[in-house]
């Protein structure tokens, strides 16, 4: 079952666990290097935004992008908003999705 409440850490564990992988055989699958992976799973780096297609893919759709990115999957891929299943895209004055102005 799909769940949209997993943290981006989560759906890496989850893609990974998918592909029956580990660190360096994801890494090689979505070409990044072993270390971007390790702090991806940890929380401590964000998932390329050209990767969370490619691992949605490989694991035929298990994994979304939302989960990947969940705050800014609507702005990078906003044909996903009101798809099955995507969360709710925020709201054009959300105040924490507006650029800040310069200057």
């Amino acid at each position: 079952m799909l769940s949209t409440n997993r943290t981006p850490a989560e759906a890496i564990q989850a893609a990974m666990d998918e592909l029956k992988v580990n660190v360096g055989g994801f890494a090689a699958a979505i070409d990044v290097s072993p270390q971007l992976v390790s702090f991806m799973r940890k929380g401590e780096r964000s998932v390329p935004p050209d990767k969370a297609p490619l691992i949605c893919s490989l694991t035929g759709g298990k994994v979304k992008r939302w989960e990947l990115r969940p705050d800014d999957w609507h702005l990078i891929w906003p044909e996903l908003i009101g798809t099955d299943g995507a969360p709710p895209a925020p709201a054009a004055n959300d105040a924490s999705h507006k650029q800040k102005a310069t200057g």
